[in-house]
């Protein structure tokens, strides 16, 4: 139950930056226009999207530092070298485009700004987590939205600068705050390994391993992100704020499949195949009812949620939401199957491929749903290629792993044995914040 005890620590932080992540989003619904909150969420969305484009960054530091076995702190200067290449880059095509589009003339450069804290704080997260430093590793990836509350908070709100322009370029200061926090709350001897600079060896290192991953982190993204993207462009700014609001809330479950995902990345590393593939499926089957329950309970609330949270301008969305809630439930596997697949087999291809279904499917029924059924249709589009892609993550994993399917699905008596050792462990006082144990060349301190 190591991975229990684990998720649910990384969970605790991370029900944290759920809170944050829907004040913000409350926020902004109710101090912009509906317009204004589309452009803005639909901005925050393509930033990530750019973010992603690179040479699979984060998926190689966390393989280097937990399979590999390279010290941290090399991992990170390497890390640093090569968000700065790509955001340069980035930064140089964004401002070109910002000048022939004038609608974009002032929102895509200040996207440029935020490229490189984005890339550079979601490796240094993939550290953390290679290194078993969970707590550390929710505390830095949760940072940009503590401090993009504050920041839309304080030049929003109280200075009362109400454009998309004010509320992305508020956020996007927040991410350099982030990524500084991030730095500090890495081991002294990491910063020291810093401060003698990156090794090139392990920069092209990274870039050759990270080559299949990063385009599969590209494609994902854009199935994950593209909907906002094309309900701005085939329904218009107001379709995108509600579009924006209802997604928001269901992103939030999300969250829960990603913590158990985190928490067994580590171990998943280091394990045998065997092993991996037999914990894997353990924490698949614990998984399922874990996002499912909550699902069903906002989609139940949701008419209630969207109108309380962003008010009655945003009550269309319910529809939406109860979709993306069902999408959500279907979806909450892959993230755990594909660090089977990237961290344990080693093979970066078969994210790309099961992104590579995810986006085809996702744009081939947007075009089609989108015009007809506006934001609604965008929903059903996500839902369909989220259902497609797990399927066929299912069935990888279980012809790779060679474990029968009912090891998916059927709980056990050792299931509920360690659920007891678990509640047990947790009524003993032990703490959740205590750390996994950590990968070679990383210290014990979490």
């Amino acid at each position: 139950m190591d991975i229990a005890l684990g998720a649910l620590r990384t969970l605790m932080y991370r029900v944290s930056g759920i809170v944050i992540w829907a004040l913000i989003g409350v926020i902004t619904a109710r101090t912009l226009s509906v317009a204004d909150r589309g452009t803005y969420a639909s901005m925050i969305a393509l930033m990530w999207i750019v973010a992603a484009l690179s040479p699979g960054i984060a998926d190689a530091a966390g393989y280097f530092v937990s399979k590999r076995g390279h010290r941290p702190g090399e991992v990170m200067a390497a890390v640093l070298v090569l968000a700065a290449v790509v955001s340069i880059v980035q930064f140089g095509v964004l401002a070109s485009w910002g000048l022939v589009r004038w609608d974009d003339r002032t929102l895509i450069p200040i996207i440029g700004l935020g490229v490189f804290p984005q890339l550079a704080r979601m490796a240094m997260s993939a550290i953390f987590m290679g290194t078993g430093h969970l707590t550390r590793m929710a505390l830095g990836s949760q940072g940009q939205a503590y401090w993009g509350l504050a920041a839309i908070l304080i030049w929003v709100v109280l200075l009362d600068n109400r454009t998309a322009e004010d509320a992305l370029g508020a956020f996007v200061a927040a991410q350099w705050v982030a990524l500084a926090a991030m730095v500090l709350l890495a081991e002294p001897e990491w910063r020291r390994d810093l401060f003698r600079g990156a090794s090139w060896r392990t920069v092209r290192a990274m870039v050759a391993y990270g080559s299949l991953p990063g385009l599969a982190t590209v494609v994902s993204m854009s199935g994950h992100r593209l909907g906002q993207i094309m309900v701005i462009r085939l329904d218009g700014a107001e379709g995108a704020g509600i579009y924006a609001s209802a997604i928001t809330i269901a992103e939030g479950l999300w969250l829960l499949s990603s913590a158990a995902a985190n928490a067994s990345f580590h171990r998943i590393g280091t394990l045998s195949r065997q092993e991996a593939g037999t914990l894997t499926a353990q924490t698949f089957r614990h998984l399922l009812p874990i996002v499912a329950v909550p699902a069903a309970g906002i989609a139940i609330l949701a008419p209630f949620l969207i109108t309380f949270l962003y008010g009655e301008r945003y009550a269309d969305g319910a529809s939406a939401l109860r979709v993306f809630c069902l999408a959500a439930a279907v979806y909450s596997p892959v993230a755990l199957l594909n660090t089977y697949f990237l961290v344990q087999l080693g093979r970066p291809v078969i994210g790309l491929l099961l992104s590579t279904v995810n986006t085809a499917v996702n744009i081939s029924l947007s075009l089609m749903l989108i015009p007809a059924y506006g934001y609604n249709g965008a929903a059903w589009a996500a839902f369909g290629a989220y259902g497609v892609a797990a399927t066929v993550a299912v069935v990888l994993f279980l012809r790779m792993s060679r474990l029968p399917a009912r090891e998916l699905w059927r709980f056990g008596r050792d299931d509920l044995a360690g659920y007891r050792t678990a509640v047990r462990r947790l009524l003993r006082g032990r703490r959740l914040a205590e750390p996994s144990a950590p990968a070679p060349g990383a210290s014990s301190s979490g």
